[in-house]
């Protein structure tokens, strides 16, 4: 099948696994390094356990550190191996080179450590990498595989040729749950998109009604100093001090609401941590980028009233006054 779907016209790699990252989490098996066995069976580490096939890394774009991945010749007969992730060759042999070393895999018999690869997250986007290892299908096989196809096409073309490849084998087999990573990926954080659009929706009406508002006061303050502003330009105000009037006011204003945002916003981040993805809840650059936002929509809002200012009429001011 492999063989098969590689002859795929647009198809540029495949790879088979028994469980594919994010889609199928799970499968935790207690591992220690072999030569420093902990005192307590309950000390032993879990570690997520991957079967594949040869090539798995480099169609998954999984980058090789040291050593090498699973080969061709990792067959029943020769002696285990293992491929770990980063955390768990930092995990089990701290400062040392892992290449070469035991490890024993629930208490059943030890594998040699002959690759190490970058860290996958396995469980879903939201969860940091944990301890992974990868053996050979050959000298760990499993009843159920799953086969990623890499392709420079559109994907959804593959479909019928993915399940024609399959049928021609066996044509009784059922071809179901085709989809892409991106799919698999946007399933996992459904709930938090659902919660990050709903906030960016009542952010955007939040925003919007502070404008207004903002707009609604520096409105009414220029109406109130109506015949002010008519004196000022009579004895001689040039255009550009009306204006710094009226904005004076306005930025004032923003100013103190900015500044009592970021304080609420500092605290009210916390409650928004479950939901943040390779970003801390007090990201500075996010509440500066934020704040020039507010104050560039506060500015549109005083620029307004502020043009509102200079047609005032002196003769008329003075007159309704």
């Amino acid at each position: 099948l492999e063989e098969d779907l590689r002859a795929i016209p647009g198809v540029t790699d495949v790879a088979v696994i028994n469980q594919l990252p994010i889609r199928d989490p799970g499968n935790n098996i207690a591992v220690y390094a072999a030569d420093r066995p902990p005192p307590d069976p309950n000390d032993r580490i879990p570690a997520f356990r991957r079967t594949v096939f040869p090539g798995y890394f480099d169609a998954m774009g999984i980058p090789l550190l040291r050593g090498r991945g699973i080969d061709a010749s990792d067959v029943a007969q020769a002696a285990p191996v293992l491929v770990i992730n980063e955390t768990m060759a930092r995990t089990l042999f701290p400062n040392e080179n892992p290449l070469g070393r035991l490890v024993n895999v629930q208490q059943d018999f030890d594998h040699e450590v002959v690759g190490i690869v970058g860290d996958v997250r396995i469980e879903g986007p939201r969860n940091r990498p944990r301890l992974a290892m990868y053996s050979s299908y050959f000298q760990q096989p499993t009843l159920r595989m799953r086969v990623a196809i890499r392709t420079a096409m559109n994907s959804t073309s593959l479909a019928e040729g993915v399940r024609n490849a399959v049928w021609n084998l066996d044509p009784d087999i059922p071809v179901a749950e085709l989809s892409t990573m991106d799919e698999i990926i946007a399933r996992a954080v459904s709930d938090e998109t659902v919660v990050a659009r709903s906030i960016t929706l009542f952010a955007s009406v939040a925003m919007a009604l502070a404008a207004i508002g903002l707009y609604g006061v520096l409105a009414y303050y220029v109406s109130r100093r109506y015949y002010e502003i008519g004196v000022r330009i009579a004895l001689g105000a040039k255009p550009r001090d009306v204006v710094i009037l009226v904005m004076k006011r306005g930025l004032l204003l923003v100013s103190f609401g900015i500044g009592l945002g970021l304080v609420g916003a500092f605290w009210a981040s916390r409650l928004l941590q479950q939901i943040l993805f390779e970003i801390a809840p007090t990201d500075w650059a996010t509440f500066v980028a934020v704040s020039l936002v507010f104050a560039l929509v506060a500015l549109v809002a005083c620029l307004m009233p502020a043009r509102k200012a200079l047609k005032v009429n002196p003769m008329r001011a003075l007159t309704v006054q």
